[in-house]
């Protein structure tokens, strides 16, 4: 009675059991999560779908489609960036009518102004000519800027005019 008995296997033995088992388990693993991914899948399709309504929104408001955006969904970051969207959206649209009246008020002063003007562009291209210059010298605005005036001036006021044009261009 006190004896201790003793079995001894070789390594590769006493691993088999446990190999088989893992590569069993492996196996299920592979089919479990095979079969798994379409699920997770439509899953993360369901998840993104606001996000992907939120696009095409934005896109249908840049195209002018649409005013605003309207979401409804139950995620607040969502929501908050629809709603700021359609406040920066709003400001946009009120900036684009000031600028657009702003225009309208210099095309009235350019066009009814006695006296002649031209417009240009920073890197000193000719893009308006009022009537009055117009009528003064005889050029419509496109031959302005193909710089047809530049032949009327004499060769001794070029470069005058030319450091006053830089100077005026250059700030």
């Amino acid at each position: 009675p006190g004896w201790v008995v003793g079995v001894f296997l070789p390594e590769g033995q006493v691993r088999q059991p446990i190999l088989d088992y893992v590569r069993r388990q492996g196996w299920v693993a592979a089919v479990v999560v095979l079969s798994m991914l379409p699920l997770l899948w439509w899953l993360l399709r369901l998840g993104l779908s606001p996000l992907r309504r939120l696009a095409r929104q934005i896109a249908l408001v840049g195209q002018g489609e649409i005013p605003r955006i309207t979401l409804d969904t139950s995620l607040d970051e969502l929501r908050r960036i629809a709603r700021t969207f359609n406040d920066v959206e709003h400001e946009r649209g009120l900036e684009r009518a000031e600028r657009h009246r702003r225009q309208a008020y210099l095309d009235a002063v350019l066009r009814s102004s006695p006296l002649p003007m031209f417009l240009a562009s920073l890197d000193g291209r000719i893009t308006y000519v009022n009537p009055a210059l117009e009528s003064l010298t005889g050029l419509s605005t496109p031959a302005f800027q193909r710089r047809e005036w530049l032949r009327r001036l004499h060769p001794e006021d070029r470069p005058v005019l030319f450091a006053l044009w830089r100077d005026a261009v250059n700030g």
